[in-house]
């Protein structure tokens, strides 16, 4: 059974039609690329399902393949629900 995986948007820095790239510290499980988030919980606890795709993950001006937790990253995603990530939510 895989790991259960979470990051905590720190802050959103863009979203476009097609991708956003945010600031993100990792709360669970180890993000990979690849790694889809199922839903989004916003900083006042309502749940929205989305299906945000990992693409990039650049951790300290470099990218790489993962993201382990109590680390932060910057990551590039795409997928359905990007409208919906804002600051102080957490992707599940």
């Amino acid at each position: 059974m895989a790991d259960k995986v979470s990051v905590y948007v720190q802050e959103v820095e863009s979203v476009a039609a097609e991708h956003a790239v945010c600031v993100v510290r990792a709360l669970e499980g180890t993000t990979s690329i690849g790694q889809v988030f199922n839903a989004f919980v916003d900083s006042t606890g309502d749940r929205a399902s989305v299906s945000i795709r990992v693409d990039k993950i650049w951790r300290y001006g470099r990218e790489t393949d993962i993201l382990d937790p109590a680390h932060t990253a910057r990551l590039e995603v795409s997928g359905s629900g990007l409208d919906r990530l804002r600051s102080s939510g957490v992707l599940i």
